[in-house]
């Protein structure tokens, strides 16, 4: 009687079982996937990437042979069919992002996830966050030698590249090098790039130096030609001790 009572109730009202999300581990030790103390079924974002299991789970009218209330079609959506449902899985699209990096924080309303180009499909769920024909997981990978990582979100060292040092990542950057050219120009042919379905090669790289254009000033190789950024704390620090320098130096001539 209690165990069909715990089939079909829904503890934390995602819409998705009990029964289901407690795991073949129930009732001895109910699935936990964030370690949080709290088990999946009772805790409305269960991998804890700040996005609600009834957000990831997909439509309203899932799921279907999991005992949901009231039942609906179909099992919680997997994107990147790795086996492991959305609501389960810290990078729902396998770029390589995490996806409590990529929910991002809406300028709106920050319980809604950040839709970096529009198409209706948010960017953990989005190969190709900014639309320019290159993947996340392409610019989200090291590409420099003197690239910089953006600050790891809740200690998960799940960092995205900045190439231009503006703040903005380059998955979510429309120009990367911040050379005034897209990133969608600088990738080349309209055919480019894989891994994005349908697509194929990679991003052109001018100088062959092993920096694609989208990440470069000076295609043509030569001096400078990855581009640099001096945070201002470094800089205002740097003047200030040239500027002691040169006050010993003139003293002591």
């Amino acid at each position: 009687m209690f165990y069909s009572f715990f089939i079909l109730r829904d503890s934390d009202n995602d819409g998705i079982s009990d029964a289901f999300e407690a795991g073949a581990t129930w009732p001895t030790l109910p699935v936990d996937t964030d370690g949080d103390g709290l088990p999946d079924y009772r805790d409305v974002d269960s991998d804890g990437d700040g996005i609600s299991d009834a957000e990831q789970k997909g439509p309203s009218t899932c799921c279907l042979g999991n005992g949901a209330t009231p039942a609906g079609v179909g099992q919680p959506i997997d994107t990147d069919g790795d086996t492991i449902p959305d609501y389960k899985d810290t990078d729902s699209d396998g770029d390589g992002i995490f996806d409590v990096y990529e929910k991002g924080i809406h300028p709106e309303d920050p319980t809604f996830a950040v839709d970096t180009d529009g198409d209706g499909k948010p960017d953990y769920l989005d190969l190709d966050s900014d639309d320019d024909g290159i993947a996340d997981s392409l610019e989200y990978e090291e590409s420099v030698v003197n690239a910089r990582r953006l600050p790891a979100l809740n200690g998960n060292g799940n960092t995205p590249f900045d190439t231009d040092g503006d703040g903005i990542p380059d998955f979510r950057d429309e120009d990367s090098d911040n050379d005034g050219l897209l990133d969608s120009q600088e990738k080349g042919s309209v055919d480019c790039c894989a891994p994005l379905p349908g697509k194929s090669g990679s991003p052109v790289d001018t100088d062959a130096n092993g920096v694609p254009d989208y990440r470069q000033s000076n295609k043509e190789g030569g001096e400078n030609t990855i581009q640099t950024y001096v945070y201002p704390f470094f800089t205002t620090w740097c003047s200030f001790f040239t500027r002691i320098i040169a006050v010993f130096t003139n003293r002591s001539k």
